[in-house]
């Protein structure tokens, strides 16, 4: 319950370490059984890895933390079952078994922990499943009996942990059904379903092994079951591949291909290797949720010491400062060229060179797009009406992409959102206004992006 969670959440800065881990621990465990039950792969993608954050913070806080680290090794492993990755099961099954051997032999309980064993038996035959390859079988009366037997270790396992009635276990167990089993023989038995029907006409009908042959002769058959897992398999493989790419965006474009067309696959690797408006938009995202995650970078320390009086220009202006630095770093450290504070073009009075915040270049060293940023903890309009036309004057190449970062410290960032958006849609803008509308690719409650559209000089141009 969220109850639950929330007392967790009231103890996992507590002085004490020891509660502190153990509110941590406790933490990394709801979120892995909420990423079991969850109905996407993405929710689930998210909440274990919520999960693996917060086991990593009981682990580093306390010494010798054996049940945060077997957790640990149970996430990752069951991340890599759910996206086919068969190359570390074996070392991290071991690493299992190591872990839970230490945790019982430091344990000074007498019976040996039910629900851990229950998921590395359950692990343990899912990766001996994994690691088969039916195309290479050679007696496959023998294979399929062997196979049954790893499947049955896991639903007689599932018995047991109904017998402790153990919400946790189950819903394991039933995801490991969906998003492990049934996609590992819909993918990898396709060409062993003459075998299958050569196998069960042997086996009386009825039995545990006829009715396993029978699921699997069902799920090879079901064509639109195996695009459904196909699709996903490549969609995961793409994002892990392409981290900073948007997920959304690499969903559209697999979509848009034959999955069956090799050359059409390598085509898509190549466009997301090519640097694009898009892949820089992902990338600058990013490095905005980066720059979020860090505290240093939410306020300027006040003059006064009772913290009430109000931030000086100066104290403002170096924090916007230190932020663009901020972004220009994790910009450069994505192979983007920039320099903040570069001179460029004309001031906005229109006397000297005025500085450009962020400079943005491509791989070949040509300027392609310019970031102005600016703090606002309400929607101060002199301020940002100077900063919108900041964009425009020191743009004098006319790129067709330019952005407007701006750090919200406001309270109430809905609110600010909102009059904001009711701002920008309405202003009197120096080149001809189109449109403007927010980006859905992205679903960050406390970051968002919006696309306004200009015409200069017969081009559109977006900030």
């Amino acid at each position: 319950p969220e109850e639950i969670e929330q007392i967790f959440s009231s103890y996992k800065n507590n002085d004490e370490l020891e509660i502190a881990s153990e509110a941590l621990l406790n933490l990394g465990l709801i979120n892995m059984q909420k990423g079991f039950v969850a109905k996407n792969q993405k929710d689930m993608s998210e909440l274990l890895l919520k999960s693996t954050d917060y086991l990593t913070q009981a682990n580093r806080i306390i010494e010798n933390r054996i049940d945060a680290q077997f957790y640990l090794v149970v996430v990752s492993t069951i991340n890599d079952l759910i996206k086919g990755v068969k190359e570390d099961l074996k070392r991290q099954l071991n690493n299992l078994a190591r872990l839970l051997y230490t945790k019982e032999a430091y344990s000074f309980s007498f019976q040996i922990n039910s629900f851990d064993l229950g998921f590395y038996r359950i692990l343990s035959s899912l990766c001996l499943i994994q690691q088969e390859q039916p195309t290479k079988w050679l007696d496959y009366k023998h294979e399929f009996t062997k196979l049954h037997t790893q499947y049955a270790e896991i639903k007689n396992q599932q018995i047991k942990n109904r017998l402790n009635e153990s919400i946790v276990s189950s819903a394991f167990i039933e995801m490991i059904d969906e998003k492990v089993i049934e996609p590992y023989f819909s993918l990898n038995f396709t060409s062993q379903l003459s075998k299958i029907d050569v196998y069960l006409g042997n086996q009386n009908i009825g039995s545990d092994l006829h009715h396993f042959l029978t699921n699997i002769k069902t799920l090879i058959e079901n064509k639109n079951n195996k695009k459904k897992v196909k699709f996903e398999r490549m969609q995961q493989r793409f994002v892990d591949i392409f981290p900073n790419r948007n997920p959304n965006a690499i969903k559209k474009e697999i979509e848009n291909i034959d999955s069956e067309n090799s050359l059409e696959v390598l085509n898509l690797v190549a466009e997301l290797k090519t640097p694009s408006i898009q892949e820089f938009i992902d990338v600058l995202m990013l490095s905005s949720i980066k720059l979020q995650g860090n505290k240093i970078y939410h306020s300027s320390p006040k003059k006064s010491k009772d913290d009430k009086e109000e931030k000086t220009i100066e104290e403002e202006a170096q924090l916007e400062n230190t932020r663009n630095t901020c972004i220009s770093n994790l910009l450069d450290s994505e192979n983007y060229s920039t320099k903040d504070q570069t001179l460029w073009s004309k001031s906005h009075e229109g006397k000297s060179a005025g500085e450009i915040d962020i400079m943005v270049k491509n791989n070949k060293g040509i300027p392609f797009t310019i970031i102005e940023a600016l703090n606002l903890s309400y929607l101060d309009k002199n301020y940002t009406v100077k900063h919108i036309d900041k964009v425009f004057t020191y743009d004098t190449t006319g790129f067709e992409h330019n952005f407007i970062l701006v750090y919200s410290s406001a309270k109430k960032f809905g609110e600010f959102w909102d009059r904001y958006m009711r701002f920008i849609s309405n202003h009197n803008y120096q080149y001809k206004f189109l449109s403007v509308e927010e980006v859905q690719d992205y679903h960050n409650t406390d970051i968002r992006i919006i696309k306004a559209k200009h015409i200069r000089k017969s081009h559109q141009n977006s900030i």
